[in-house]
């Protein structure tokens, strides 16, 4: 699926009164646009009105420039209020606290005039489908996959065998969750003829369909098929870990920039929160989990390193080794943060838990890599070994590169 930009219309009532009309898709690809135009407006503005009503999509990236946004409104002492929201957008921002300091004008919402409730028409028609929030789905798949709908976990076969998992786990790991039949094919058996890849993948359909509609064809699937391409409507996914994961990543280093750390330091700890283990680790073979996997692994990490940095420049020496051991549990092998580690246990007299945390990372790198620690973090043990503990003040610029 290819986004469409967000664009802003503006409006004045009167010099203090402005409205936003926003047309397309307020998601993090796009949302930056809000915060660019909200940067040109003038001190004169006292009302700040977001007109939602040809908003086509909102994401975990959208709310976040939102709630930048919503910090800059409130710096300036500007009201802000939402109008033309749909009930599932209203819902998402009265959840992340938006309730306490704007107000909700909604809309009811319905298909466009003459729709086919069976074939989405273009992306205002795949959003037009959108199930209550009651009814869609919520997926977690850092950690276990879980999909809830309605509150209730689904633990039909559908969702718990393999193929299916994996077709579900391919599908939402792909752009506007959809993909070729092929394509799913190939990902799925990868040595089989075309025409038994495409029996296989109508077997697994099935049971997916079965586990998350409640029948093996509804008259509106979650999963539509046209022509050759499979798609997991949007709409119907309320809520989804890994882009909420990402989207947290990408506000924190946002904050960071802006000069905002315990606003970053926030967002890094909602991420943290949100991984509950690999990707679909339930799953750990599957070849197009690997890269998306890594890449969750590698923002957990900086995630953890950001919040050690942020402990330690607040004198919390205790969270900050809790943070370093966090993530050298995540990835053993980062010699830069088990090196970080050691030396803030020398340095706060805990020799024996430098020496352990050395002899760690030793085997975790001759067990991994096949390598040794480099000639760098050698010199830094022996130094330890030889009582030389490293004073804290020497270290807090070393940290904040590292971090």
């Amino acid at each position: 699926m290819i986004h469409v930009a967000l664009h802003i219309d503006q409006r004045r009532a009167d010099p203090g009164a402005l409205t936003w009309i926003l047309r397309g898709d307020l998601v993090g690809a796009s949302a930056d646009t809000l915060i660019e135009t909200w940067d040109q407006v003038g001190p004169d503005v006292s009302t700040l009105t977001l007109e939602f009503g040809a908003v086509t999509a909102l994401d975990s990236g959208g709310v976040a420039v939102l709630v930048r946004l919503l910090q800059g409104l409130r710096i300036r002492r500007c009201a802000l209020s939402f109008s033309g929201l749909r009930a599932h957008q209203a819902d998402v921002l009265h959840l992340v606290g938006f309730a306490r300091y704007a107000a909700f004008q909604t809309v009811r919402e319905s298909l466009p005039t003459g729709a086919d409730p069976a074939r989405p028409t273009g992306q205002a028609g795949l959003q037009g489908l959108g199930r209550g929030p009651e009814e869609g789905l919520r997926i977690a798949a850092l950690g276990p996959l879980v999909v809830t709908r309605g509150g209730q976990e689904l633990r039909a076969a559908g969702v718990a065998r393999r193929l299916p998992r994996r077709l579900l786990g391919y599908l939402l790991l792909q752009g506007g969750y959809a993909t070729t039949r092929d394509a799913l094919g190939r990902a799925l058996w990868p040595e089989a003829e075309r025409d038994v890849a495409r029996t296989n993948l109508r077997t697994a359909l099935h049971s997916l369909r079965r586990a998350i509609d409640g029948c093996a064809a509804p008259r509106r699937s979650t999963i539509s098929g046209e022509d050759d391409t499979l798609r997991l409507l949007p709409a119907v996914v309320d809520w989804f870990d890994l882009p909420a994961f990402h989207g947290s990543l990408r506000a924190a280093a946002r904050l960071l920039r802006d000069g905002s750390v315990a606003g970053a330091a926030e967002r890094y700890a909602a991420a943290v929160r949100l991984y509950r283990g690999d990707l679909f680790l339930d799953d750990p073979d599957f070849e197009p989990f690997a890269g998306p996997r890594q890449e969750a692994r590698r923002g957990l990490t900086l995630a953890q390193r950001r919040l050690a940095l942020a402990a330690f420049e607040d004198g919390d020496l205790d969270a900050t080794l809790q943070w370093l051991d966090r993530s050298l549990v995540a990835d053993p092998c980062q010699e830069d943060a088990a090196c970080w580690l050691i030396r803030l246990y020398a340095a706060t007299g805990r020799q024996g838990e430098a020496r352990r945390a050395y002899r760690r990372l030793c085997v975790a790198l001759a067990q991994e890599l096949d390598s040794r620690p480099a000639a760098e973090t050698e010199r830094v043990f022996a130094e330890i070994a030889s009582e030389r503990a490293p004073r804290l003040a020497q270290l807090a610029s070393e940290l904040r590169e590292q971090a």
